[in-house]
């Protein structure tokens, strides 16, 4: 649930869905289907105007595609609402109507997809659309179209891979899975490591967060794959990528910028990064990442925010001593205090810090962000 409400995983989904439509007909013009392509995209991402709304200026991105529903009748209806968007409400729906059979956390977080979902959801669109090189963006948003279609166009055709794996395989891994960890994830492992072997090596690269977003949930990351006996699965330590999490708050989007430009850091030295606000972290969300960034602005008289970060940020301080993190955010006046202190109290708590902290003063400007994506690198070096 919580991969939902933060859009993790996303660019996954919409590269799969964009090398469908781009290499569906093998025949028609490339250029051609590059186009058809992102109308899918839009189409799938498509989410109803505000019954209030302005009509868009013909300059204007907008994210109700209704429009494509002749052309698309499987992933937006005639009243602009897309697959994404559809699927979303109807697993709101779900739990409201079955509270027995979800968690009382999931149960809780319905009323907030049904109230914040579509707006949220409305502005991700937008940004999806604006060209990497527009004024004022200043690299700021990490996924956008353009990005998608071109990862697309590198990857190719999808792959139809069936395994069917033999009975008396599917009898010793049952016999060596741990109870705890479900059939379907051991039998998913395995034949994935099938259909993915190359030729001249014996080891396969495991895509965790792709497996998280597979599942539904990082109990795979966090639980069943550390579970896994080596019987079953041999792992490479050395190799597995570094994991960085990103928790922050942000009130104007300046922090949030902030973290988008140190995901792209992470991701530039070979790390995985994952966003959290701090309202859906939890502090047992830790042991599963081998470096935290923490983000957050300065509020009131120099210190952090209070109702959400300041309360998840103190459940974390335990769990600080030789851990590597980072700090940044974004401040209205004063010279830093509040990030000093910070910074002290990580010291305190035995934290290790990866880089020196990034702040700024109001909106990040091209210098910030750069700062910003060495700390997420200085991260992954901390975090091996």
């Amino acid at each position: 649930m919580d991969m939902i409400l933060d859009f993790n995983g996303l660019a996954r989904v919409l590269t799969v869905l964009a090398r469908g439509y781009l290499f569906a007909d093998a025949d028609e013009n490339l250029r051609a289907r590059i186009n058809y392509a992102r109308r899918a995209l839009c189409a799938w991402c498509s989410v109803p105007d505000k019954k209030k709304a302005s009509p868009k200026e013909e300059w204007q991105f907008k994210s109700d595609f209704r429009e494509l529903h002749g052309e698309f009748l499987e992933l937006v209806d005639e009243d602009g609402m897309g697959w994404f968007c559809r699927h979303v409400h109807g697993i709101a729906r779900f739990m409201k109507n079955n509270p027995d059979k979800v968690s009382k956390t999931a149960y809780g977080k319905a009323d907030v997809i049904d109230k914040e979902f579509d707006a949220a959801w409305r502005k991700k669109v937008v940004q999806f659309q604006v060209p990497i090189f527009s004024q004022g963006t200043s690299g700021a948003w990490v996924l956008r179209f353009d990005d998608v279609l071109a990862d697309a166009l590198e990857l190719g055709p999808l792959r139809n891979n069936s395994i069917d794996l033999p009975d008396d395989i599917l009898n010793r891994m049952e016999a060596l899975r741990p109870e705890k960890v479900p059939a379907e994830v051991i039998r998913t492992l395995v034949a994935y490591y099938i259909a993915n072997k190359p030729e001249d090596s014996e080891w396969v690269v495991l895509p965790v967060t792709n497996f998280d977003a597979y599942f539904g949930s990082t109990m795979f990351s966090r639980k069943w794959l550390p579970a896994i006996p080596e019987s079953i699965i041999m792992r490479e330590r050395e190799r597995t990528t570094v994991k960085v999490i990103l928790v922050y708050w942000s009130g104007t989007g300046n922090t949030e910028a902030m973290a988008q430009a140190v995901a792209e850091g992470v991701q530039a030295q070979g790390g995985e990064a994952a966003l959290f606000t701090a309202g859906k972290f939890d502090v047992d969300m830790a042991g599963a990442f081998n470096a935290i960034a923490f983000g957050c602005p300065s509020m009131g008289s120099e210190e952090l925010e209070e109702s959400e970060f300041a309360p998840m940020f103190a459940a974390c301080e335990p769990e600080l001593k030789d851990k590597p993190i980072a700090l940044f955010g974004s401040y209205g006046w004063g010279d830093g205090e509040w990030m000093r202190t910070w910074t002290d109290t990580c010291k305190s708590n035995g934290a290790i810090l990866a880089c020196e902290p990034v702040i700024c003063n109001e909106a990040p400007d091209e210098d910030a962000l750069a700062q910003c994506k060495v700390l997420g690198g200085a991260l992954v070096l901390a975090g091996k």
